[in-house]
Parts: C-alpha cells; sequence; structure tokens
C-alpha cells in the first residue's frame, strides 16, 4: 500500500501537467499585416483549417490543414495545393504544453518540424523548421 501511494505521489504531476488545448486554435489567424491567414474551426474532436491569401478581395486557399486524434497522439496533416504533388503529409505529435504543441515528420524534406505555440488568446507562433530548428517563424494575430 505504501508503494501504491508513494507511486501515486510521485507520477501526480506529470499526470496533471496542463496541455495546450488545441481547439483554442479555433478562429482566423492574420500573419502580421500581411494578407495570408490560417482559418480554422472546429468539427466535433477534429480542427479543419486552410491558409489562404487575400487577392483582389477575394480568398485563394493555398493549403488544406487537419489537426486530430489518434492512438492518444496529435496528427498535423497539410495538402499544400502547389508542393509534393498534392499530397497530404502528416506529421505526429513530438511534445506538447500548456501553451505549445510540436509536430514531427522525419521523413519529409522541409519542414520536418512544425510548432504552433498560442502565446495568449490573441497571438500565435508558428515555427517550420528542420530537425536542427533552422527554418523561419510566422507570427499570428487573432483576426476579428
Amino acid at each position: 500500500m505504501k508503494k501504491l501511494i508513494l507511486a501515486i505521489l510521485f507520477l501526480s504531476p506529470v499526470l496533471l501537467q496542463s496541455q495546450l488545448d488545441v481547439f483554442e486554435l479555433e478562429g482566423r489567424w492574420q500573419i502580421g499585416d500581411k494578407p495570408n491567414f490560417e482559418v480554422w474551426s472546429v468539427n466535433f474532436d477534429t480542427l479543419n483549417g486552410y491558409g489562404c491569401q487575400l487577392i483582389n478581395g477575394e480568398e485563394v486557399i493555398t493549403e488544406y490543414l487537419k489537426i486530430f486524434k489518434t492512438e492518444g497522439l496529435w496528427i498535423y496533416a497539410a495538402q499544400v495545393l502547389d508542393q509534393n504533388e498534392g499530397r497530404v503529409v502528416e506529421f505526429t505529435q513530438n511534445s506538447i504544453d500548456d501553451s505549445c504543441i510540436e509536430f514531427v515528420n522525419v521523413e519529409h524534406d522541409f519542414p520536418q518540424r512544425i510548432r504552433y505555440c498560442l502565446e495568449d488568446p490573441d497571438h500565435m507562433k508558428v515555427s517550420v523548421w528542420n530537425l536542427s530548428r533552422e527554418g523561419f517563424e510566422l507570427d499570428f494575430n487573432r483576426s476579428r
């Protein structure tokens, strides 16, 4: 009985760690003051999204995105319309904490890591990296 109590006490901080609620990414996000956006909506237990540009007042979709959970891990799926022959590329959750979730696909040429960090309810940073964390970051503002 003492061992069980010690195990529970030891594991409690791990089990109680807060994690980013990925559904908080829902909304329309603009990259700085550029006409580029990511738009996310919740559909049951999945986030469906797309990336677009505003050209002459019209949304031109550049990619389709999805975040869903399978076997206990979040999956980030991206279909960039002018890359990878239009195929969907999936990235698997590598880490998650109270404000960030990172996805990895070591088999993909670039990017191999995609990290979403919700800095506050209206600001998000997306890092697009290779395995050595070289690449670029995008700062998004929630568009209301």
